[in-house]
Parts: structure tokens; sequence; C-alpha cells
């Protein structure tokens, strides 16, 4: 949760410093956004950790192996259908969430740049639960940490020096979440193999 929070925080003072209220207004609308991919990939991350866990106690390690796969197919299933979902009713979304007419083409070029990295962003917040589960809380933290530093400095790169707006506010979260992943994804096969896999 910290972590999250820090990709948001470096969200908002970026934002709010380089395309100022209408740019807040526009990452609030869409912030909730990051909470239910978050929410959905911890979802799958928690639940798929309390069996794997309960497997293993009960010394079935070929279970626990199956159940770590489930939960990284079941979340990659949830984002590539939340992706296709949020991708044809982009604009009831937004209209949904409270985009005004003065708000909706921001909010529109954040959710549109977000949302299309969903995927990632799922199983990086499934990682985050399966990693920690596994006695890798600290390389869970240092992903989280660097991702919220990623996320920062590409915020400004893309705002201040590419000029890129909300688009860019977004890429930046979103690369974030496959950056972070991607440093999962080396972690999840060292479990894997834990695991018996």
């Amino acid at each position: 949760m910290l972590g999250v929070s820090l990709y948001v925080l470096g969200d908002t003072m970026i934002v709010g410093r380089g395309l100022g209220a209408a740019g807040l207004t526009a990452l609030n609308i869409s912030i909730p956004m990051i909470n239910v991919l978050n929410a959905v990939g911890l979802l799958f991350g928690i639940g798929g950790s309390t069996l794997i866990s309960k497997a293993l106690g009960e010394g079935k390690k070929d279970k626990a192996h199956r159940l770590f796969t489930k939960s990284l197919i079941l979340s990659a299933v949830a984002g590539i259908l939340l992706t296709i979902l949020f991708m044809v009713f982009m604009d009831p979304l937004c209209r949904f969430l409270g985009a005004s007419d003065a708000a909706f083409l921001m909010v529109r070029d954040y959710l549109s740049t977000f949302l299309a990295f969903a995927l990632p962003f799922i199983l990086f917040s499934a990682g985050t639960a399966l990693i920690r589960n596994d006695n890798g809380a600290r390389l869970v933290m240092i992903a989280l940490l660097s991702g919220s530093v990623f996320n920062v400095v590409f915020d400004y790169i893309f705002i201040f020096k590419l000029g890129m707006g909300m688009r860019g506010a977004a890429l930046a979260t979103g690369l974030c979440a496959g950056v972070v992943q991607r440093h999962h994804h080396f972690c999840l096969q060292f479990c894997d193999t834990a695991l018996g896999g």
C-alpha cells in the first residue's frame, strides 16, 4: 500500500506542477482505477498465498505449485479481460468516474494510456503478495520503492521535458508497473523453483 501510495503521490506532485488544477482534477478522477487494478491483483495474490501456505503447511508441495501457477494465470486472465473491457467502454467509464465536459479529454488521455497497462499492473499487485509469502518481503519492498522513484523521474521527463501531458503521467505509472513486474518475473521464477516447479 505504501508503494502504491507513493506512485500516486509522485503523480500528484508532478501533475500539479506541470499541468495545474485541470491536471489534478483529471488525475483525481482517474485514481480510483489504480485502486481497482491493485485490488484485483491483491485478490488473486493474497488469496493464492493463503492457499499456498496452507498446502505447504500440509506438506503438499505439488498442490502449492499448482496453486501458485493458477494464481498467476487467473491474474493474467483478469488483466487481459479488464484491459479489453476498459478500452471498449472507455468513454462511459470516464463519465461514470465523474469526468465533466471540461475534464473529460484529460481524464480520457490518462485512463486510455494507463489502463493499457492493466495486465502488468495486476500481475505486479499479485506478485507482491506471492513473493512476500515466500519470504521475499525485502525484495518486494525494494521493487516497490524503486518503482516509485522510477515513476517520479519519468513523470518529470514525460511531462516537463517531452510535454506529453496526462498521457505522459499515465505512461510513467504504467511503465513503472511493467518495470517492477519485470523484477517480479525473476522473483516469481525463484519462488516457483522453491516450490518445486
